[in-house]
């Protein structure tokens, strides 16, 4: 983003009463198309932020800062993409009658996208997954085990999950347990 701060106003009861600096761009690299800047004007900004300490904690502030005119709040916070981690600065002050909220970025590092699951397709196949250690197994029948991070090179797109321990976590928690019975299960 070539112009990394975004200024909000918002009025006492929560309501965004007008937006400046290039929402839209920020909005759309977060795969937030609903949040427009046409759409986001006269919606409740508690409404829009998710979980409810966090909620909580902006209501409180925002509260603050009408009882506490001239006081301004900032702190750092996190904003991530999809594709980005983003390192933000919020700074709040009271004017008036609203809260001035200046969200900048402050640094931006390109992370790998996460992969999209299609749960509208039913899993014809699946791995085994260590219950321990996450190393998986792929074919099923197979008795090769692999990391995790690598399940993408041999399993197929859409695959379901079963559970299951690897030869090795198997003999590092059950050893004194195990018998000659236990290859069978390998």
């Amino acid at each position: 983003m070539k112009n990394q701060t975004l200024i909000y106003e918002v009025d006492k009861n929560g309501v965004i009463i007008s937006i400046k600096g290039p929402w839209d761009q920020f909005a759309k690299s977060n795969d937030g198309k609903s949040l427009a800047k046409g759409e986001t004007i006269g919606r409740n900004l508690f409404d829009m932020i998710h979980g409810a300490g966090v909620v909580h904690i902006y209501r409180t502030m925002h509260g603050v800062l009408f009882s506490s005119p001239g006081k301004t709040i900032a702190f750092a916070y996190r904003c991530d993409a999809p594709d980005m981690r983003r390192f933000m600065k919020m700074e709040m002050k009271a004017s008036g009658k609203r809260v001035v909220y200046r969200s900048t970025v402050e640094k931006e590092e390109p992370v790998s996208p996460p992969i999209r699951l299609d749960y509208g397709r039913q899993a014809e196949d699946f791995i085994v997954m260590c219950s321990f250690c996450k190393d998986f197994r792929y074919p099923p029948e197979s008795g090769r085990w692999s990391p995790i991070e690598r399940v993408f090179e041999s399993a197929p797109a859409v695959f379901g999950i079963s559970h299951g321990i690897c030869p090795s976590c198997l003999e590092m928690r059950y050893k004194e347990e195990m018998d000659d019975s236990v290859d069978e299960f390998l």
